[in-house]
């Protein structure tokens, strides 16, 4: 489970970083920990990892996953 979460910490904070010096047209980190992680693409993905995993309906899984990414986005946001 462990392997799982730093995958998605460090995949999570990979793919914004790359947004973001996209949009700026510079290298950019722009989040609180000075650490190459992002703790809520972690929990994020443990979340939707866990709700998915025994739900057969691939167009269920989209939505499921969809409503947990954008509760926990909306959640963070509040902190």
């Amino acid at each position: 489970m462990n392997v799982l979460i730093n995958k998605f910490l460090l995949f999570g904070w990979f793919l914004e970083i790359i947004c973001i010096s996209r949009t700026k047209h510079k290298l950019s980190n722009n989040h609180f920990l000075y650490t190459p992680i992002c703790p809520m693409y972690g929990l994020g993905g443990l979340f939707i990892s866990l709700a998915i995993s025994n739900i057969s309906n691939y167009l269920l899984v989209f939505f499921v996953a969809g409503l947990i990414a954008i509760t926990v986005e909306y959640s963070v946001s509040y902190f």
